[in-house]
């Protein structure tokens, strides 16, 4: 968060252009903007990512609204007759840097839900307008990190990757990014130091790493292997449109729910030999 954004002086406290009431007013006012745009974040990727990782939004709106939150808000302005902006900056700050002792990883992620929260409602009261990037061309995103805003306003149609330097496995942009089919590589330390704009980049997921400054034989190799995957994914689709009968002439119908090429891995591994004695029952004679 910018903390040279947040008004903090001694001027801002007793200046004349506003008063406590009218700052209480413009904060509450706030809240419901904010959770409008959330809302429509939330319908912008309804068609895209599963009912379930929707709820991620709802979770939003229930930070924005948290009564203790807005109450110690209040508070601050009515006893030390600050703006909306500072009060709220110094009230979420309290929370951020209480869960970032917490010693899980799952709940330190959360902060960064939070500060985006905060950056967002201090946006509002200041009348910071967010401008959405149009993507119009295919691009692979480098940044230090992003947050479940940034991604959701963008153009997800021409998103082919996105490179981070911070992030976690369990963070809610991870789960969109892994909702909407957009590889993410997260961790890669410098990323957005080292990389430029118009690099050109191979994300691999496999490797858990990004290649960049390339020379022709080195894209080429991996044009090729992207090809041969694409061949392989397709002729995996076909196959699994087909029927499979056992010698006596039944069929199986073998379900499984399946969220990535290490589940159905996992599925294989651990069930494999059920299903083949299964299978094996099925074609021996009564």
């Amino acid at each position: 968060m910018d903390q040279s954004k947040i008004y903090q002086n001694e001027q801002s406290k007793t200046s004349r252009l506003f008063t406590a009431d009218k700052e209480i007013y413009n904060f509450r006012e706030a809240l419901p903007i904010a959770v409008n745009k959330i809302q429509i974040l939330k319908n912008k990727l309804a068609d895209n990512i599963p009912k379930k990782e929707l709820e991620i939004f709802e979770s939003y709106s229930a930070i924005i609204n948290d009564p203790e939150v807005i109450e110690k808000t209040i508070n601050l302005i009515e006893t030390e007759n600050c703006n909306a902006s500072y009060a709220y900056y110094k009230v979420s700050k309290e929370f951020i840097d209480a869960l970032e002792q917490v010693d899980d990883s799952y709940l330190k992620e959360r902060v960064e839900d939070l500060k985006m929260i905060t950056k967002m409602i201090i946006d509002i009261l200041q009348g910071n307008l967010s401008i959405s990037e149009d993507i119009d061309s295919p691009v692979i995103i480098v940044a230090e990190k992003i947050n479940t805003n940034q991604l959701s306003e963008l153009n997800h149609s021409n998103l082919l990757g996105i490179v981070t330097a911070k992030g976690g496995v369990t963070d809610h942009v991870s789960i969109i990014a892994k909702a909407l089919g957009i590889p993410y590589l997260l961790g890669v330390k410098e990323a957005h130091k080292k990389i430029k704009t118009n690099d050109f980049l191979v994300i691999n997921i496999k490797n858990n790493c990004v290649h960049y400054d390339l020379n022709k034989k080195e894209i080429d190799q991996f044009n090729m292997q992207i090809n041969l995957d694409q061949k392989l994914t397709k002729q995996l689709i076909k196959d699994a449109q087909d029927k499979v009968y056992t010698k006596s002439g039944k069929t199986l119908d073998i379900l499984a729910n399946v969220g990535s090429p290490e589940d159905a891995l996992g599925i294989l591994h651990n069930y494999g030999h059920a299903l083949c004695w299964i299978l094996k029952l099925l074609m021996t004679p009564t």
